[in-house]
């Protein structure tokens, strides 16, 4: 959908011509005719121009002939309105063909002269086809600003048929880029002006994507509902299937499966054997699976693959395989659910997809005893740090740009209270010299003027100081980020470190040559030593926060592993220094990997506790706790010699922790106190 309006915005021009009139193929002969007997040079090149525009949506060979021959004979006869008119045409003709340096520059030198000439509405066609020139071109920020550019300069002229696609193109621009409120905003206006069913219904569905996306369901659905009903009148069988597509996906995603399974069965039924109708069976398959219908369920996933084959569609088969995978993963059938797993990630698919594929790929082998690729752990744990660096920078990205914004706005306002005190002065040296004679009751008001002027200005200057000191403070926030992902990647080093420390003990067991191994070990230890030299900064993060989502990456880390941990977590409100926080992350893996060794299970996990409570000295109080040795005895040595238990004890030491009490009376318990 969304390529079809950005087609309407390309060829906007040709679309949209007041002067053109619409010949017929048969009357091209005769227009040829004129060109050869006309003695009007201007003329001739009108009518080629006219001739390129018949064969634009028939033959784009023919229409790039005569749009070059009218474009070099204009610049002969320096007729730049047809310099403009065929480099338009040459402009469009050539982005399609993908030719995008060629085309912009077209279209520059179009736009160029209909600005010197002041011609606003081809200003906007011009710019228009630009903007998805940049956009192709790898320069996002210059076509959003040409695409607003001719957005509102379309506005001003009040020209429907040109606001239309292109205030609905620069909103889905706005919507790529997060900026979902005010997209939804611009697409709700469109809907004040005159449209087609077939418009109204892209429109229409595009709100209601926005609203659904800012989870605003009590405003999106009555546009999901409007947007069913226009395209069911206009026939529009993609529109149709895309819409209810959608909801399905809404209510799924809430778990409301009686009003998903009502979605996608709408597809079923108005849907042939296509690669659509192939979808719409694997989501119902999905929501089979969620109602524990395990045998519909892997029918229909094995009903999609074969339609996908039928179609030729594969493509799109990645949905179809992990569906089939998770079902005979729920029977217990592991080694088809494995292969199909396999088969899923030979697809592409988006990152959050591939990461849950992975993440079931690896728990199911270690349930079924089966080797896990080193591939898996490694991919799966590049995606999830790609994932959250990503929605860190963006968050970082965005605080930084409104605090930049309110430190030029407040410049702003101190320039212009500095050019108003200016005026001001300027104002009483004049009244001084009319009013000579009162000198001394001149000279007391313009002391009192200056005085207040003087006030007024240095309370603005504190506020512009106090703002750039809120951006510094913001930077320093987003300093201390950008240190916690370097914490998370350097756990996860860790990890492949030891990864490949085992690697190395297997190898030489078995007699291989482990030389790449232990080149890997140490060229990932090198970059981890690297890497964490920034921890020791004396920056601020919540506590709580940070340690929460790091139990969480430990319980899924050990579950991927075969070794289920739950980690109970109950942490006061407090903001440490980020070295005391990394220092504790790495306490708690050594703690939960020695639980998860030793200690006694239950249900088949282990279970431990964690307690970080601030003192009323304001000191900070730690206490680890699990179930107690499994055998009801633990050896000294686990907790006194072993290099997991020296690292704490030199971890807590590092921050002037004092040890209350560890690996007492047979457990692995840990409890100690910290400064603030």
């Amino acid at each position: 959908m969304y390529r079809l309006f950005l087609l309407m915005t390309c060829l906007l021009g040709i679309s949209y011509n007041v002067s053109a009139q619409v010949f017929p193929l048969t009357a091209v002969d005769s227009l040829n005719g004129v060109v050869d007997t006309t003695s009007s040079d201007s003329l001739r090149v009108m009518i080629l121009h006219e001739i390129s525009w018949v064969f634009v949506n028939k033959d784009n060979e023919k229409a790039k002939t005569y749009a070059d021959s009218a474009y070099t004979l204009g610049h002969t006869i320096q007729f730049e309105d047809g310099i403009r008119r065929a480099a338009h045409i040459l402009a469009n003709l050539y982005y399609l063909r993908s030719d995008y340096e060629t085309a912009g520059c077209y279209a520059e030198e179009a736009r160029a002269i209909a600005k010197k000439y002041g011609q606003t509405n081809n200003v906007v066609r011009h710019t228009s086809i630009l903007a998805n020139v940049y956009n192709q071109t790898g320069k996002p920020e210059e076509a959003l600003r040409l695409n607003k550019e001719s957005m509102d300069l379309a506005i001003e002229l009040k020209d429907t048929v040109l606001i239309i696609p292109l205030q609905y193109n620069y909103s889905l621009k706005l919507k790529a880029r997060n900026q979902t409120e005010e997209a939804a905003r611009l697409l709700v206006r469109l809907l004040d002006y005159p449209l087609s069913y077939y418009q109204a219904t892209m429109i229409v569905q595009s709100v209601c994507d926005a609203y659904l996306d800012l989870d605003l369901a009590d405003q999106g659905l009555p546009y999901c509902y409007q947007a069913v009903d226009f395209a069911d009148y206009e026939k529009n069988k993609q529109g149709f299937f895309q819409i209810n597509h959608r909801l399905g996906k809404h209510f799924y995603e809430a778990r409301q499966l009686d009003s998903a399974r009502k979605y996608f069965q709408i597809i079923l039924d108005t849907r042939s054997n296509d690669a659509d109708y192939a979808e719409a069976l694997v989501n119902i398959g999905n929501v089979d699976m969620e109602e524990g219908k395990l045998t519909e369920a892997l029918t229909k996933a094995n009903k999609a693959i074969s339609t996908y084959q039928k179609e030729e569609r594969m493509d799109r088969a990645f949905g179809a395989y992990h569906l089939r995978a998770d079902v005979q993963a729920k029977m217990k059938d592991f080694r088809p659910s494995v292969d199909d797993y396999d088969v899923a990630l030979s697809y592409d698919a988006i990152p959050e997809d591939r990461m849950k594929v992975l993440n079931n790929s690896i728990q199911i082998r270690m349930r079924a005893g089966l080797p896990v690729p080193e591939e898996h752990f490694v991919e799966y744990s590049k995606i999830k740090d790609s994932l959250h660096t990503q929605q860190l920078s963006d968050n970082s990205i965005a605080v930084l740009e409104e605090f930049e914004n309110d430190r030029l706005r407040a410049q702003e306002e101190i320039t212009r209270e500095r050019a108003r005190v200016s005026e001001l002065t300027v104002s009483r040296q004049r009244y001084g010299l009319l009013a000579l004679g009162f000198g001394a009751l001149a000279l007391i008001g313009g002391y009192f003027v200056q005085r207040r002027n003087s006030r007024r200005e240095a309370a603005l200057n504190a506020d512009l100081l106090a703002k750039n000191a809120e951006i510094t403070r913001q930077k320093n926030s987003i300093s201390r980020l950008n240190t916690h992902i370097s914490h998370t990647t350097g756990n996860y080093l860790k990890r492949i470190i030891n990864i490949l420390r085992n690697e190395q003990k297997r190898g030489l067991q078995e007699e291989r040559d482990v030389s790449l191994t232990n080149a890997l070990a140490r060229q990932t230890t090198a970059f981890r030593r690297l890497q964490t030299q920034p921890r020791r900064e004396n920056y601020f993060i919540d506590l709580g926060k940070y340690l929460e989502a790091y139990a969480g990456d430990l319980m899924e880390s050990f579950s991927a592993e075969g070794t289920p941990l739950e980690l109970n977590c109950n942490i006061d409100s407090m903001e440490v220094p980020v070295g005391l926080a990394s220092d504790l992350g790495l306490i708690l893996q050594e703690l939960t990997t020695n639980s998860v060794k030793y200690a006694r299970k239950e249900g088949g996990y282990v279970v431990t506790y964690l307690d970080i409570l601030t003192e009323d000295d304001g000191e900070i109080r730690v206490i680890y706790r699990d179930g107690g040795p499994d055998d009801g005895e633990v050896n000294p040595d686990h907790y006194s010699s072993a290099l997991g238990m020296a690292l704490i004890k030199d971890l807590t030491a590092d921050q002037e922790g004092q040890i209350i009490r560890f690996g007492e009376n047979g457990n692995f318990d840990y409890e100690a106190l910290f400064s603030a």
